[in-house]
């Protein structure tokens, strides 16, 4: 019974991965060519992405109508800036989402308009859309994406099967030995079983943070259910019915956020836009504050008033917010310097070896079954 149980178990582990091999594949080596994508535009690119540095930049801190001003006059006139993504490194061209989707690089000391293009049609951006949906979108629908987060589920699922698989039989500590002196088909077959087992637990943990930018609800309940504890969530205010003089308030709302979380540093300004309703959005600013490993710190000012309508220091929230927080920069890496981004380099690494010799331990064994009995 147990024969007949193990060989099940390894038929289905060897159909799930026909079924989703491709997928499964297809993001493992986006993932990896992601890993460095921006830093390689970044050099490849220079024209739209280097700039000389020549503080301070159009961007005050007592205001950021000058900026705005600067590079919205060389910007078509019926699609303004709505996002500023403000970089950190000096010689970094910044960024600004216009109202129609469109990207456009400039240079924050002088606001000369760098480039203006579809966020997908850059290297960075194919790569992720590739990654993220499988390229396809239909305007703001991405009718393929949830096959992504499916893979990434159906990837555990088989982890955890392989690993079964390998904890069934005796001598499990003598299996997790490679014989680089076997034949190749044997040291094949204890490579697929050694890495899965060593690398299962970060394995895991990173499909489990990718499913949880589709799956959000299900990931955070069940990272609440293992903490005991509920995650911290800021509370957007709502529209103001602000009829006119916003631009006449911005500075000095931008000015009166800014200094609400005067030690974080500003990576995204969230320009008030006009909502369905008729109303005007607030003037949203998002910071990374000292300790955090993403930013996700907002201050909220109305537009009209200058009024301030609210802060959310991420920083200080409770450990399983912090932990879901964390959960981006430790699916791509970036944490603890350039030596885990090399190891999560190899571990993205490790789905394309497992579908690969998978695949070719299946079909070596369908060959050596059909051949006949001397």
């Amino acid at each position: 019974m147990k024969l007949h149980l193990h060989i099940w178990l390894r038929r289905t582990h060897l159909i799930v991965t026909l079924l989703s091999g491709l997928i499964i594949l297809s993001i493992s080596i986006s993932g990896v060519l992601l890993s460095f994508s921006k830093e390689a535009e970044h050099l490849l690119f220079d024209d739209r992405w280097q700039v000389k540095p020549a503080p301070p930049t159009l961007l005050r801190q007592d205001g950021l109508t000058q900026l705005l001003t600067q590079l919205n006059r060389q910007l078509p006139k019926a699609t303004p800036t709505k996002l500023i993504m403000v970089e950190r490194e000096p010689n970094l061209a910044w960024q600004a989402i216009l109202t129609d989707g469109r990207y456009a690089n400039f240079n924050p000391y002088s606001g000369e308009l760098l480039a203006i293009y579809v966020f997908e049609e850059s290297p960075y951006g194919f790569l992720m859309a590739w990654h993220r949906w499988l390229l396809y979108n239909n305007g703001t629908d991405k009718p393929l994406r949830p096959l992504v987060s499916s893979a990434a589920l159906i990837l555990v699922m088989q982890l955890l099967l392989g690993l079964w698989m390998w904890f069934r039989p005796k001598n499990r500590l003598r299996r997790l030995r490679v014989n680089f002196a076997a034949k190749p088909y044997t040291m094949l077959y204890q490579l697929h079983s050694v890495i899965g087992v060593l690398l299962i637990i970060p394995l895991i943990l990173i499909a489990f943070s990718g499913m949880s930018f589709y799956w959000p609800k299900a990931s955070s309940a069940v990272v609440e259910g293992i903490f005991q504890q509920a995650r911290d969530k800021p509370v957007h205010p709502t529209t103001t019915a602000i009829v006119g003089g916003t631009r006449l308030c911005l500075d000095t709302a931008y000015q009166n956020a800014r200094q609400a979380l005067p030690q974080g540093q500003l990576t995204r300004i969230h320009l008030p836009s006009k909502a369905p309703t008729g109303n005007i959005e607030p003037l949203k600013l998002r910071f990374k504050m000292p300790g955090q490993s993403h930013p996700y710190s907002w201050v909220w000012a109305d537009p009209g008033s200058a009024e301030l309508l609210g802060r959310y220091d991420a920083s200080q929230a409770n450990l399983v917010t912090q932990v879901w927080n964390f959960r981006y920069r430790f699916h791509i890496g970036d944490f603890y310097g350039m030596a885990i981004r090399l190891i999560w380099l190899l571990i993205a690494l490790a789905p394309t070896f497992f579908v690969a010799s998978g695949l070719y331990l299946f079909f070596r064994r369908i060959r050596r079954n059909r051949q006949p009995d001397n």
